[in-house]
């Protein structure tokens, strides 16, 4: 039980803007990013001594991880699922009419590399949370494009579906954060809730100790994404 007030303290203060909220988001004007299916990272490059150097992560010390994981990046992101199963991107604010959609909030910590075809864009590899939804929208106008007002919108009936929490290479053997990594609920306030609160415990437990980080691939900015060679191919939600 102290464990879970924990918790929810943690959440409450990130959500309150009383926790220390991460730097602004990193903007890429490039492209729109193209997540992958995320796989471990075997490397990244860094600057020594003035100079790029690919360098295994597993070489790398955890605070050396923690130090090399510089930029931030926060989104959400909505579809309209149509019949065929086409998603088709749309702008995350607003309120949103009867139908089916995909929402997809993420927070990643990552470093960016060249791709192994350069010409084709920035790899960014890094550890984070991601939390997606699918959503039937069931009357009215629907909330989606942020934590609190997808859970307004359950509260009031308007929304149903499944709900999934993941965390790309964050580990631990400490039992008060191990609940919060992952979990697969039906679509409801209560399991809402569950998912703000994973992202508050990850956010205020992901630059300490008590946590083991292991980068992963997650996405692709650049003029040809698609042609960066190596790396997973794009998820398919």
């Amino acid at each position: 039980m102290k464990h879970k007030l924990a918790a929810c303290a943690i959440a409450a203060l990130w959500l309150s803007g009383c926790a220390t909220m991460p730097s602004p988001v990193m903007v890429h004007p490039e492209s729109r990013p193209v997540f992958l299916s995320p796989v471990p990272s075997s490397r990244t490059e860094l600057i020594v001594n003035g100079a790029p150097v690919m360098t295994y992560w597993a070489s790398m010390t955890q605070t050396d991880v923690r130090n090399a994981l510089s930029l931030q990046f926060e989104e959400a992101v909505v579809e309209q699922i149509a019949t065929d199963g086409t998603a088709t991107l749309l702008p995350a604010s607003g309120e949103f009419r009867k139908g089916s959609y995909r929402v997809t909030y993420m927070y990643f910590k990552t470093r960016s590399a060249a791709c192994p075809n350069a010409a084709a864009g920035n790899l960014f590899s890094g550890i984070g949370i991601r939390m997606t939804a699918n959503v039937t929208t069931r009357k009215g106008k629907a909330s989606l494009g942020d934590l609190m007002g997808l859970t307004a919108s359950l509260s009031r009936n308007e929304a149903r579906g499944s709900l999934k929490i993941q965390t790309f290479g964050i580990s631990s053997g400490t039992a008060s954060i191990t609940p919060y990594l992952s979990s697969t609920n039906s679509l409801t306030p209560q399991g809402m809730q569950k998912a703000i609160e994973s992202f508050g415990v990850i956010k205020a437990v992901i630059d300490t100790p008590s946590v083991q980080l292991t980068p992963y691939d997650l996405y692709v900015e650049g003029p040809t994404p698609l042609l960066c060679t190596t790396v997973p191919p794009p998820a398919n939600g």
